[in-house]
């Protein structure tokens, strides 16, 4: 693998991460910048020429970086050198399009796969409401991201309640829903369309 993805909240933990991947590569590190176009340009020009030592090349931040520089981006990382590697970071998960997280190895770091206890009332809340009320709470939800990090905390939640409920049944249901809703999501399914789907599939095979 020539790409890696580091995600987390905390700035000196990807930091941490960072020194230990080039320290296990041996490699000198190369810090751009790659929120536009011409940030990309300049990493593409530096990839030209014929690297005999490892080389890192840096990108921090890749979460706030624009359509055009991904796209950009993208031939790069499909066909990198021998000795060249890439580090991406980023905070938002969900905010890095797939065509850059299927090309990297993705690494989840510090607090980000913890959920509060607030969050864990909020989705069983959810779950527990009528039909109706379900899909005015998710009638809401206009955003992608917002579609998919929501789904995506709520398979969490119905994971850890699979393993310790009496009735397993219904929340493998719940999860195969939710896993099929975010799958869609992801491939540009329509957002109201996804989450109405998900809300009639959980309540006509589950909650009855």
């Amino acid at each position: 693998m020539h790409a890696y993805l580091l995600i987390a909240k905390d700035e000196a933990i990807k930091d941490i991460e960072v020194k230990k991947i080039t320290n296990s590569l041996k490699a000198n590190v190369n810090s751009f910048k790659s929120s536009g176009i011409d940030d990309v340009k300049n990493i593409s020009r530096f990839t030209r020429f014929k690297i005999t030592k490892p080389q890192v090349v840096l990108l921090k931040d890749f979460d706030k970086a624009s359509t055009a520089a991904v796209n950009a981006l993208l031939k790069t990382l499909e066909e990198p050198q021998k000795n060249l590697y890439f580090i991406l970071t980023a905070s938002n998960y969900y905010a890095v399009p797939e065509t850059i997280r299927s090309r990297c190895q993705i690494t989840k770091l510090g607090n980000t796969s913890e959920i509060k206890q607030d969050v864990i009332h909020k989705i069983h809340d959810f779950l527990d409401k009528s039909t109706s009320e379900k899909l005015l709470f998710l009638d809401k939800i206009k955003d992608r991201t917002e579609a998919v990090e929501f789904i995506n905390l709520l398979i969490t939640v119905v994971q850890k309640d699979l393993i310790t409920s009496d009735n397993p049944q219904k929340y493998a249901r719940v999860l195969e829903n939710a896993q099929l809703c975010l799958i869609n999501l992801e491939a540009n399914g329509n957002v109201n369309l996804q989450l109405t789907n998900f809300v009639v599939g959980i309540d006509s095979k589950v909650l009855l």
